[in-house]
């Protein structure tokens, strides 16, 4: 009998979205009958504390976003410290943190908020490498918004025609137009496959690449030449984001933006409007003033992003780059919209198009809003979670 507490450790967090993460699982496992402790790790000494209280021994999990995974109090598995299972959820492309993975032992089970994420860590490190790996997406966050009674008060609350919400980057240079020749190439022929493509998993085209040059992905002599899908997938990204927004800016579209990194774009992108840099309460403030969250899920694209549900639960409509989670859940045209990289212009135009229609709006925000509220909280992953601290604890008992 497993003792009925879990440990959820909170750490850093961009706009504090991963510690609002935390806050909000922690109601969740209250809601599902067990008892969450939270460790905040960025407050002095709260860890080291808790790694010695004896009481806390023997949890039937450790929880952490992205971090932790790593030997530590005297070399030990955080896990193992505990007693208990140790999860760590990657809300990020995972081989876009290999130094953390490098590190992370392997009774560690991960989490991802894109299936296909655990195929391009077994490339990587191997299907042995860690304890578990499984699919577990994002939830929404944040407190639902009273559904708007009609098309006319979804208007009228709702002054912020789209909303895009999320930092932009400056690809610059290709982060591996260093590397010696073969790789290097491996490496733009990737970038070319992902970017050529609606959606190709990073992995994916880094294999399409390496086969290109004659090598074998399936060879464990080029293991650690994966890896740099992760290199692959930050520059699509990148760019990917960039290429919304400049097309939105092109078609003159009502584009209201908040994150990091606008600032020198802004006379570029030209119609947009820049926020600012908002905390997570904030741009939740933000979704819940918007018709339209238009999102870029970039090559996450058999996964999903914490904001397309977010902003559902706000009572916004959602349009965002299709993903294979999100065809699963959704009906497109009912309770999302899509749009594809192929026909970006004439796609955004009818996203502009949904935001001055406030009966279509309308529509597609409570439609998408009770799909969210269904089956898209905390309370629909905590199950999730348990299953991998399972089969966690099955496989470390195995190794014994």
């Amino acid at each position: 009998m497993h003792a009925m507490h879990e440990i959820l450790i909170k750490g850093v967090s961009q706009y504090g979205v991963l510690r609002l993460f935390v806050d909000e699982l922690a109601e969740a496992f209250s809601r599902a009958g067990v008892r969450p402790v939270v460790i905040d790790a960025q407050q002095p000494d709260a860890l080291v504390t808790a790694l010695e209280d004896r009481s806390l021994y023997g949890a039937r999990l450790v929880f952490t976003f992205n971090i932790l995974g790593e030997a530590l109090h005297g070399d030990r598995p955080i896990g193992d410290v505990f007693g208990a299972p140790h999860i760590i959820q990657y809300v990020d492309h995972p081989l876009a943190h290999t130094d953390k993975l490098d590190g992370t032992t392997g009774d560690a089970g991960l989490l991802f908020v894109d299936a296909t994420h655990a195929e391009a860590v077994e490339r990587a490190y191997g299907p042995d490498r860690f304890a578990h790996l499984g699919f577990c997406p994002h939830a929404a966050i944040g407190e639902a918004r009273a559904p708007d009674p009609d098309p006319q008060a979804f208007l009228e609350r709702r002054p912020i025609p789209i909303l895009f919400s999320g930092s932009i980057f400056d690809p610059g240079p290709r982060p591996w137009a260093a590397f010696d020749d073969v790789v290097r190439r491996i490496h733009d022929a990737a970038f070319d496959i992902a970017m050529g493509e609606e959606w190709t998993p990073a992995h994916d085209a880094f294999a399409m690449a390496m086969r290109g040059f004659g090598l074998d992905p399936a060879d464990l002599r080029w293991r650690l030449l994966h890896k740099g899908a992760g290199l692959v997938h930050q520059h699509v990204r990148m760019h990917r984001r960039l290429m919304v927004l400049k097309a939105a800016a092109r078609l003159g579209l009502p584009i209201h933006a908040c994150g990091r990194g606008y600032e020198p774009w802004l006379e570029t992108f030209g119609a947009i409007t820049h926020l600012g840099s908002l905390d997570v309460a904030e741009s939740i403030a933000a979704m819940a003033r918007s018709r339209v969250l238009l999102n870029v899920n970039a090559n996450f694209g058999g996964g999903s992003h914490e904001r397309v549900f977010t902003a559902m639960k706000a009572g916004a409509a959602v349009a965002s780059d299709a993903s294979t989670y999100y065809r699963s859940q959704f009906q497109p045209g009912a309770e999302i919209v899509f749009y594809r990289w192929g026909q970006l212009d004439s796609d955004l135009e009818r996203i502009g198009a949904l935001a001055e229609n406030p009966e279509a709006g309308f529509a597609l925000a409570r439609a998408g809003q009770a799909e969210a509220l269904m089956h898209h909280a905390w309370d629909h992953r905590v199950p999730v979670i348990l299953d991998a601290a399972d089969k966690v604890r099955r496989r470390l008992n195995e190794r014994a």
